[in-house]
């Protein structure tokens, strides 16, 4: 399956426009199997990245959603967030970023790279099937690739390509719906980009649907991942929670392999659970990465969580680790999007002034800071909590007439080592509260 554009001007004017059909989602048969078996674990996904461009490595930028990952690594990791069952997909799917590849690979490795065999008549990238056993995509090395955040005219966005072709890996062939007129709202399936590719980042109505098709439904008994905590070292125990976990699962970690049969590396087995909380050793192999609970007795796979490991206390990073993750919401009052920040000094014992910061926020409302041992994703009727329940909410007074507040975080030599994470909520008429992302912080003697 080949991405193409309908032409070569990349103007910001010169978006394109092909003629309006209704044809839907197309299938190009098969799926990717969870088991040890038949076409066995094929969820996993990985990038040798050899692109030369230098805007293809320049987003040097880290984030605890996605550890150890910067430049096209994480705009592939990404990439492939956007179909799991947890974000925009929403069906009974869930890719498995392993990180980095040290070669290219097969056509079976399941692995993203760069070069230009087949690239010729327009082509951005392809992805070479079938899929039964795996695939292999490239990326064609003519064009200007762009890791984004944003990214200029004259340059192809790493991510919105990426997610269409691994569109193509999981068994979806091209759409024709929403694929004419402006660039909003394209269906990541389209045969041709709009513009530099950077709106086909995220799934349309037409690409869930297909995928449904593939894979069913989310299903009610689907397990899930809310949170970690534990220790995030290899060798230690982590707790891992959520719901759905049936009495016995195996733990899937990123290991930076291309084995994706048999007896796979980073799968610890035949855990023990309840039907919220997994314990289980982090075995050597395990990398920065995600985890995921696999549960074979009803052929059900978690959501991908991020992870970070080797890190001390609690995963948080190395001492003075600070990263954010998630998002934040837009205020009703402020129409702007609530951030947390540190205000810039260490988080150690030896400071007395470290503090997190809160802009975007509305004015002159009330202002909760939460704060928690353990990172969650989970979602609630005014947005998402970034920090585990059970966690400690503390009002820290009304923001100013700006919208920002400060907030001094004493810090103990009891805390030396060890990781905190942080989420501010602002009183919002409109919404109940607006809220930020979440903010990790690691403090240092």
């Amino acid at each position: 399956m080949k991405l193409q554009l309908s032409f070569v001007a990349f103007a910001a004017a010169a978006l394109f426009s092909l003629p309006t059909l209704s044809t839907g989602y197309s299938l190009i048969g098969g799926n990717l199997g969870i088991g040890t078996s038949g076409n066995g674990y094929q969820r996993d996904f990985r990038i040798f990245n050899n692109a030369a461009d230098s805007t293809a490595n320049d987003n040097g930028t880290t984030s605890a959603s996605y550890p150890g990952a910067t430049g096209a690594k994480q705009a592939v990791w990404k990439a492939g967030e956007v179909w799991n069952s947890n974000k925009d997909g929403n069906a009974n799917f869930d890719f498995d970023f392993q990180g980095s590849a040290t070669a290219a690979g097969g056509l079976n490795g399941n692995t993203f790279s760069w070069g230009t065999s087949g690239c010729s008549g327009g082509t951005l990238a392809y992805t070479q099937t079938p899929i039964s056993d795996g695939w292999n995509i490239l990326m064609c090395e003519s064009w200007t690739w762009n890791d984004g955040p944003t990214v200029s005219g004259g340059q192809i966005d790493i991510q919105g390509v990426a997610a269409h072709e691994l569109g193509h890996a999981l068994g979806l062939g091209h759409s024709a719906v929403s694929c004419s007129g402006s660039c909003v709202n394209v269906t990541t399936m389209c045969p041709t980009i709009c513009g530099t590719g950077v709106e086909q980042r995220s799934l349309q109505a037409d690409d869930k649907s297909g995928l449904a098709a593939i894979y069913g439904a989310k299903p009610a008994n689907k397990p899930t991942i809310t949170g970690l905590s534990g220790s995030f070292l290899t060798g230690g125990t982590l707790v891992i929670t959520g719901t759905n976990f049936p009495s016995t699962v195996n733990v899937k970690f990123s290991a930076a392999t291309t084995t994706n049969t048999g007896t796979i590396p980073g799968v610890v087995y035949n855990v023990a659970a309840t039907t919220t909380s997994v314990s289980v050793t982090i075995p050597a192999t395990a990398v920065d990465g995600n985890v995921l609970v696999w549960a074979p007795s009803i052929s059900r796979l978690s959501n991908p969580f991020p992870i970070d490991i080797g890190s001390s206390g609690g995963g948080g990073g190395p001492c003075g680790t600070i990263a954010n993750y998630g998002s934040g919401s837009v205020g009703s009052l402020s129409g702007t999007v609530a951030n947390i920040a540190t205000n810039g000094t260490s988080p150690s014992a030896s400071n007395t002034n470290f503090a997190l910061t809160l802009t975007g926020g509305n004015a002159n409302q009330t202002c909760l800071l939460l704060s928690s041992p353990g990172q969650a994703t989970a979602p609630q009727l005014w947005g998402t909590l970034y920090v585990r329940f059970p966690y400690t909410s503390t009002n820290v007074g009304a923001t100013t007439a700006t919208g920002t507040k400060s907030q001094v975080i004493p810090v103990s030599a009891a805390m030396v080592g060890t990781t905190q994470y942080f989420q501010y909520l602002v009183f919002d008429p409109s919404a109940g509260y607006q809220h930020t992302g979440g903010l990790r912080v690691t403090y240092c003697p």
